[in-house]
This record gives structure tokens, C-alpha cells and sequence, in this order.
């Protein structure tokens, strides 16, 4: 069965951060970044057990092009999309939002 996924607000918010910042990078690199975030979310929908845990509640999963992961967990009703984050971000941001999780 595939469940349902959504994206915490915290988690759009770094997407949209990410595409506004590659936009200013180059011409049409922040739509080739929502293209790898897609494909990746997909992915995790149709096999969310496949990717390696973070912790004990928390998956990730690497874009394939861009230095980000998509970082989430696995509730009984639905997949949950906690943070889209860069490779080099802070771990403490992280791990904050790691904390506790909510449905």
C-alpha cells in the first residue's frame, strides 16, 4: 500500500529556499532541482523502507544531482517530509526537528 505524503512546513520552506537560491545560480537551475527533489519524493512513496534510517524515527534519502537529502519518517497513516537539507547544514537544525514526531 502506498501512503499518503506530506511536507511539514519547516520542509517546504527548505525546498523553496533551495530553488529560490539555485534560480539566482543559474537560468533554470532551481526547476532542475524541484526535478530531482520529485523524482526523489516518488521514489521514498513507493519504497519508503528501502532508504537507511538517521535515527531511530528518521529515513533520508540523497538527491540524485544536487548536495541535499530529503529527510522523514514513516507513520502508520502517512509519510511525513521533515526537512529537504543540505549536505553541509546544521546538524542541530536537524536534529531538532527529528525530536518529536506528529500526525
Amino acid at each position: 500500500m502506498i501512503l499518503p505524503l506530506e511536507f511539514l512546513p519547516p520542509a517546504s520552506a527548505d525546498a523553496a529556499q533551495a530553488v529560490k537560491w539555485y534560480d539566482h545560480q543559474a537560468l533554470g537551475l532551481g526547476r532542475a532541482f524541484l526535478t530531482d527533489l520529485n523524482f526523489q519524493v516518488r521514489r521514498i512513496r513507493n519504497f519508503p523502507e528501502s532508504y537507511p534510517h538517521l535515527n531511530v524515527t528518521c529515513r533520508r534519502a540523497n538527491l540524485q544531482r544536487f548536495p541535499y537529502t530529503v529527510v522523514y519518517r514513516i507513520l502508520p497513516s502517512l509519510i511525513q517530509v521533515i526537512a529537504v537539507f543540505p549536505h553541509r547544514g546544521d546538524p542541530a537544525l536537524l536534529s531538532s526537528r527529528t525530536s518529536h514526531p506528529s500526525e
